[in-house]
């Protein structure tokens, strides 16, 4: 079982040289920590958020979400992988909030994040089926 984790990135100058971030790392099935790059690398936020982000041309989502399966060699039911993006979505700003809620200040600085992640799961649901044909 693969463990999944939020990723941040650290490049030094031009050149993405890692992830980071085992703030709420665990156990986590492929799916998961894969729907959960899309939400954070598609992005798969909503517009507002995702701009705030740098990613400026939302009717590109769907080329980014493909290449980012591609790339990982996922071969199962893209259409099915909306329910998992829905559910890591709402499972990761759950942790958040619980994080938040329990007094970790990183949480709390994080509840922004939460709420974009609660907006993404809604969102997901409305994306149109021609979003996860290739």
């Amino acid at each position: 079982m693969p463990l999944g984790h939020r990723r941040s990135r650290q490049p030094p100058g031009d050149r993405l040289v890692g992830f980071f971030d085992w703030d709420t790392a665990g156990p986590s099935s492929r799916e998961s920590d894969l729907a959960l790059s899309a939400l954070s690398w598609v992005p798969i936020y909503p517009q507002g958020p995702a701009k705030e982000l740098g990613f400026h041309n939302v009717k590109d989502r769907s080329r980014r979400f493909h290449l980012l399966l591609d790339g990982y060699g996922y071969d199962s039911d893209r259409h099915a992988f909306r329910a998992a993006i829905g559910q890591r979505a709402r499972r990761q700003a759950s942790v958040i909030r619980d994080m938040a809620e329990a007094g970790d200040p990183a949480a709390t600085a994080l509840l922004p994040v939460a709420g974009h992640l609660e907006s993404a799961a809604a969102d997901v649901e409305m994306l149109p089926d021609e979003f996860w044909v290739p």
